[in-house]
């Protein structure tokens, strides 16, 4: 993972995720959002050329956004608002870019 650029608004996530396979400079990008219908959260790859991974990586980043968005639930909104919480709870769902 290399970019998380993720937005929380009222406890509902928002943004992309970006992986870049090390050593062939491969790029996928899963966007994340909130379906208001459904009440579940969305998962997506936006290139339709990534192949076999596509699921792979969807799942990937629905596990980690759904561990944040329950952390959020528990913790509260009131307290997860700092930068030092977002933070917290981004590294704790494992959502930190690893550098």
């Amino acid at each position: 993972m290399d970019t998380v650029d993720l937005s929380m608004k009222d406890g509902r996530p928002f943004g992309y995720v970006t992986f870049v396979e090390a050593g062939a400079g491969r790029e996928a990008q899963v966007a994340v959002r909130w379906d208001h219908v459904h009440d579940q959260l969305q998962c997506f790859a936006t290139d339709r050329n990534i192949g076999k991974e596509r699921g792979e990586l969807e799942r990937d980043v629905r596990h980690r956004v759904g561990a944040l968005v329950a952390a959020y639930a528990q913790l509260g909104l009131s307290i997860a608002t700092s930068y030092v919480a977002a933070e917290a709870l981004r590294t704790a769902a494992n959502l930190a870019p690893h550098r």
